[in-house]
């Protein structure tokens, strides 16, 4: 076995105590038959899929464990031969349409890893939540937070163009007393520019 990457394990004994040793030429055929002796269809897995419970558990579990210097790839590049060898097993391979349905079903919504309940948080710290059924969601199904809160405080659907003001600034407190409604973002923008020059005059005082 090769010895490179040595220090990763800061001169501590290898797991198997085989760190320095190399395995002889019948014990790499050996270990080569038994891979063969259990790959494909007799491996005991073949045809059988992770619940999404389980995936969670593991995902969970392995959570921040290979992250930088704890990935066993730290550092490391595949070589052009070792590319060549993956582009050329993948080459011509296609995936049929009923499993691109399945494989997109298990990852999204509901059934995603990262799942966090249908509600997410954007750059700008404003909070969306998952209404698909909503007649002014985005293309993945998410609105506003603060537009859903005002839209029920009202009892209609706001129009597109009405903009959702927070009154302390704070963009994810979307208690209904710390909104207010616009009917235009000309509105909204004049709202800034009269408390803009507010603030110059009592800084002036």
């Amino acid at each position: 076995m090769s010895t490179k990457g040595q220090h990763l394990w800061k001169n501590r004994p290898h797991p198997r105590g085989m760190l320095g040793k190399h395995h002889s030429e019948e014990a790499k055929k050996k270990m080569s038959k038994n891979h063969w002796d259990t790959s494909g269809k007799n491996h005991p897995f073949y045809g059988k899929h992770l619940s999404l419970e389980t995936r969670k558990k593991i995902s969970i579990a392995n959570k921040g464990k290979h992250i930088g210097k704890f990935n066993p790839m730290y550092g490391k590049h595949l070589s052009k031969k070792v590319k060549a060898k993956i582009s050329k097993f993948f080459k011509g391979k296609k995936q049929s349409f009923e499993h691109k349905i399945k494989r997109g079903l298990y990852r999204t919504g509901e059934n995603a890893l990262n799942w966090k309940g249908g509600i997410t948080k954007c750059p700008e710290g404003y909070i969306s939540i998952k209404i698909k059924n909503h007649p002014f969601c985005n293309s993945e199904g998410y609105i506003r937070r603060s537009r859903f809160i005002m839209e029920r405080h009202l009892g209609h659907y706001l129009h597109p163009k009405e903009v959702v003001h927070h009154i302390n600034g704070i963009k994810d407190d979307d208690r209904i007393e710390n909104l207010r409604l616009f009917k235009n973002n000309i509105e909204h923008m004049k709202f800034h520019s009269c408390k803009r020059e507010r603030n110059k005059i009592k800084q002036f005082s």
